[in-house]
């Protein structure tokens, strides 16, 4: 017997002016995930998702629509983070007027990311 437990709900918005999907915990209603018109008229186009994904009541299906926009969603800040990552080795790697073998230098960013994600794993971005 395969018994699942879903705290997280979507909130979908599609067929108005200004469409937008969130992901939210039913137990606080703390935002998950959150996807603007111009993100999900790209995923649509790319086939990632459909709206036919938002119209299912099996419980399989919506468990799979979730695990889909949390994973795009943790890739977009990973390709961000790698980003900024190769962005700010560049200025330091030019800055810096030393032997170029000597400046490889590792670089923290403190800035903390704008993304909302995986909240109830105690995971971030940052």
């Amino acid at each position: 017997m395969k018994l699942v437990s879903l705290n997280i709900q979507i909130n979908a918005w599609l067929d108005c002016s200004h469409p937008f999907i969130s992901l939210h915990n039913k137990n606080d209603g703390d935002l998950m995930a959150y996807f603007n018109s111009e993100k999900i008229n790209s995923l649509i186009d790319d086939g990632e998702i459909t709206v036919e994904d938002f119209q299912s009541n099996s419980m399989d299906s919506q468990i799979e629509t979730i695990t889909t926009l949390l994973s795009i969603k943790q890739q977009d800040a990973i390709f961000r983070r790698l980003q900024d990552t190769r962005f700010t080795f560049k200025l330091r790697e030019k800055s810096t007027k030393t032997h170029p073998k000597s400046n490889v230098q590792s670089i923290k960013n403190n800035k903390s990311s704008e993304d909302i994600l995986f909240p109830f794993l105690g995971l971030s971005t940052a």
